[in-house]
């Protein structure tokens, strides 16, 4: 990704847009849950679902393009509510459905997803703190940036749609028709501006030609 660090600016208009729905989604998932037979299984579930719908924005807006502050500011802000998000499911289901165990949890998830979670864990919660705290400049920093949303949306996409069944499906499924459909308007929009440099460059050789050509006999 073409990625740069405009200032951060967080406007009260971009925190609330993104502050809000992480209040709302994580105040209804601890309550809804007190409803449930297994209020911390429900937990995690809910946990996990509010993952989804706050990463979905801060996926497309890395693709897109973070050159603009405005742009900058909302991913920042949708992919630290994201990550809070995760880090609430991590604890219902580490700390308290697996009782803080590794052997527990590797042994009922599996090598793979086991240890694609806590890659990811250990991994969102640096790129947070590079995010806020150091420049993105850095080329080290965008590679792997990039690397962390990628592993997060393969694995969410994967688990979602061929390991779970019913809303979680469907959050998968919606991610990642917003991601292909963002990076094809990505595709499309750097077609169009090299079509565009192209026919300025042109425009600009022709231009300078033409004193020349009037020149000649």
């Amino acid at each position: 990704m073409d990625l740069s660090q405009p200032n951060q600016k967080i406007t009260l208009s971009a925190l609330v847009y993104t502050f809000v729905p992480f209040s709302i989604l994580t105040a209804i998932g601890i309550f809804l849950a007190e409803t449930r037979q297994d209020i911390v299984l429900e937990r995690a579930i809910y946990s996990i679902w509010e993952t989804y719908i706050l990463a979905t924005p801060a996926l497309c807006l890395y693709i897109l393009g973070l050159q603009q502050s405005k742009r900058y500011t909302y991913w920042l802000l949708f992919w630290t509510f994201a990550g809070l998000a995760y880090a609430i499911h991590v604890y219902w289901t580490f700390f308290q459905i697996f009782d803080g165990q590794i052997e527990k949890m590797f042994t009922k998830q599996g090598l793979a997803i086991a240890g694609t979670n806590v890659a990811i864990t250990l991994w969102w919660m640096i790129d947070l703190a590079l995010a806020w705290f150091v420049n993105s400049n850095q080329g080290w920093i965008r590679a792997q940036r990039t690397g962390i949303h990628t592993l997060f949306f393969l694995a969410a996409v994967f688990v979602g749609i061929f390991r779970k069944e019913g809303v979680i499906t469907w959050l998968s499924i919606a991610m990642a028709v917003a991601v292909v459909t963002c990076i094809i308007i990505r595709i499309r929009s750097r077609k169009t501006y090299s079509q565009t440099s192209i026919t300025l460059d042109q425009d600009g050789f022709e231009g300078l030609e033409t004193p020349g050509t009037a020149t000649q006999p």
